[in-house]
């Protein structure tokens, strides 16, 4: 069974995998909590900070990310539940949602 811890785990692996794929020498990355946060050190697609973010209520996801990007835009990538309501909440607060993708697993046999 997929429990939250399950899930938090394949997050993390997730974001590990992306930061070694896009990091640069002066790259970081932390986990604060369900909010991931990759610091490029350098312009990637014209940000230097990226979120991953799951089961983190808004407003503390908005405080945490003006207080870690303090210098401009950021990517964020939300990972929910299909028809939570998560996708609305994050328009209301002047998001685009730019891509949707499936995050999938497989339980061992």
């Amino acid at each position: 069974m997929l429990t939250s811890d399950n899930i938090l785990a394949i997050i993390e692996a997730f974001v590990e995998g992306w930061f070694v794929a896009r990091s640069k020498g002066c790259s970081s990355w932390e986990r604060i909590g369900r909010v991931w946060h990759v610091h490029y050190g350098v312009p990637m697609g014209g940000q230097e900070h990226e979120f991953f973010v799951y089961e983190t209520p808004i407003p503390e996801v908005m405080r945490l990310m003006q207080k870690l990007s303090q210098r401009g835009g950021h990517w964020l990538a939300v990972f929910h539940r299909a028809g939570d309501g998560v996708e609305a909440e994050f328009a209301a607060a002047n998001y685009n949602v730019t891509v949707r993708e499936t995050l999938m697993w497989r339980a061992a046999a």
